[in-house]
């Protein structure tokens, strides 16, 4: 047996880092005190209860047969929020595999994540030193274990990350084409889910100049614009709003694809590029200045500092800057592969800060420069620790990652008592008989829960307990309003609810106007009141 792992420097590496990502795994349960059911429905985000029916509704019926969206107004399906549909694929994929549960989701992350460690491992074969800063860097960065324990598929993108981190260390090694045809692939299917990762072009497209010449850059450049136009096209087509406020609309066709109007497709694309540039470009002159008060805010009262994000990148993208420049200093200043390699990440981690900034301000931007972080510990951990002279280098490394993932304070996690789990369960049987599904082939809004992020119960707001919504039967979906603005949207147009169904909490406005439009009350449980409307 060992011998055998002689033979492949890398299986040792992965299977280490692999057994370090389910220790964590384990080891949450033991500290936390909780068992694998009690996580179940204690999501932090109500975009787990998104994300949860849209895989629900893929794996049973092919698409969800509801809709999903904001007021009724940018329904469509699998359209929950401006991110792209591809990232839940490798849900959809497991869950039909092997079955789709609250409880198989995390199993799945967990096993996605070492999947993917080990993958890095056996590509990018890091010595002794690597290995160790690696698995220690993982396992003190909390948000990874946040993200396991959830249903969000940032999982997904780290997982592919990291993979991709593997390939390109591995072709740092030997260029070979199949890796860099993997990487091209990893690359495009990462930009279609998210576009900044447009950036990861940049590296397949330098091997494959390393071992073509200039004629890829052309069909390079050609590549990285289609992926993240791609995305654009898949998220206003596809999704409940268009990313970046309302550019992506001027930017890209909103498009039914049929045989009557995809003939004018090309035409259509070159005159919203051309209407929406200049709307794209105000937009992050607005997000940069955004992005700066909130960094003066953190900086003066420390009210930023609740986002550990903020500290952590900056660190990242410093320990990257030192590398880089002693890395300089001993190739001598020439433009060799790795210089050049190691050139590329402190760039990268600088233009990220545009992209987050043209998409969010303020703490928002967590979970994505979350994925970026995961980035950088695989780049540092390869990058130090390289031999015995630079001990002293690791350990001031370890030593200051440790605190920035430790002491900076973290989101927290909150847990639903084992009796509400089993009244949503017990409830989710009976609206199965109460409310069965409308089976059609296509979404309908009779298959469509309209609920409340907030009311108002004797004039005060109240935040509903969204968690009981999972006690809706799978294939449903779910559009949602933040509070009674959409009342008066109603009034204003005159228009009547389309959702079929509506939930909200009891005694509250939104129970009332039920009441007064014909509502009729269906369940009352965990918190919320169900109405049928028509």
């Amino acid at each position: 047996m060992i011998s055998n792992l002689k033979k492949h420097p890398g299986l040792t590496s992965g299977l280490f880092l692999a057994f370090v990502v389910f220790l964590c795994f384990v080891l949450t349960f033991v500290f936390e005190g909780v068992g694998i059911k009690d996580l179940a429905i204690s999501s932090a985000e109500n975009d787990e209860l998104i994300y949860y029916y849209e895989v629900a509704g893929v794996i049973n019926y092919g698409i969800p047969q509801g809709f999903f969206g904001y007021y009724e107004v940018s329904a469509r399906t699998l359209s929950f929020g401006p991110w792209s549909p591809l990232l839940i694929i490798n849900y959809c994929i497991l869950g039909k595999l092997f079955g789709w549960s609250l409880t198989k989701a995390v199993f799945y992350n967990a096993f996605m994540l070492m999947l993917a460690v080990f993958l890095f491992g056996l590509l990018a074969r890091p010595g002794k030193y690597q290995t160790v800063f690696c698995a220690i860097a993982l396992s003190t960065y909390t948000f990874l274990m946040y993200g396991i324990f959830s249903v969000v598929p940032e999982v997904t993108c780290y997982s592919y990350s990291i993979i991709y981190m593997g390939l390109c260390y591995s072709s740092l090694r030997e260029n070979k084409r199949y890796k860099t045809v993997l990487m091209f692939s990893l690359a495009f299917l990462l930009t279609l889910m998210r576009p900044y990762y447009a950036g990861l072009m940049i590296p397949a497209l330098y091997f494959w100049y390393k071992r073509r010449g200039k004629g890829v850059i052309i069909p390079g450049a050609l590549l990285t614009v289609a992926s993240v136009y791609g995305y654009f096209f898949i998220a206003v087509n596809l999704c409940a709003w268009s990313p970046v406020g309302g550019f992506a609309e001027r930017l890209i066709p909103k498009l039914e694809l049929n045989k009557d109007n995809i003939y004018f497709l090309c035409s259509k694309i070159s005159v919203s590029l051309l209407a929406g540039g200049g709307d794209m470009i105000r937009r992050l002159v607005h997000g940069l200045y955004a992005s700066y008060e909130q960094l003066v805010v953190f900086f003066v009262d420390e009210v930023w500092a609740r986002n550990f994000f903020t500290f952590y990148y900056i660190f990242i993208l410093l320990v990257l800057l030192v590398i880089l420049t002693w890395k300089k200093r001993s190739s001598g200043g020439k433009l060799t592969d790795s210089f050049l390699w190691r050139c590329f990440w402190p760039a990268y981690y600088t233009l990220m800060t545009l992209a987050v900034a043209l998409y969010f301000s303020g703490w928002s931007a967590d979970r994505h420069l979350a994925e970026f972080v995961v980035m950088g510990i695989m780049f540092i951990s390869m990058e130090t620790g390289e031999s015995g002279s630079r001990k002293w280098l690791f350990a001031l490394l370890e030593l200051g990652l440790i605190y920035a993932l430790t002491k900076v304070p973290n989101r927290e996690r909150e847990y639903v008592s084992r009796e509400y789990i089993n009244e949503i369960y017990e409830e989710k049987e009976e609206l199965e008989k109460i409310m069965p599904l409308t089976y059609t082939g296509e979404p309908s809004w009779d298959n469509t829960v309209f609920w409340m992020y907030k009311d108002k119960v004797d004039g005060e707001e109240v935040i509903i307990p969204w968690r009981a919504l999972y006690a809706i039967p799978d294939g449903y979906a779910f559009n949602m309003t933040l509070g009674d603005e959409w009342f008066d949207h109603l009034k204003e147009k005159n228009a009547k609810m389309r959702s079929k169904y509506f939930a909200t909490v009891p005694s509250g406005d939104g129970e009332e106007w039920c009441i007064n439009n014909g509502g009729r009350k269906i369940a009352e449980y965990g918190g919320i009141v169900l109405y049928q409307l028509h």
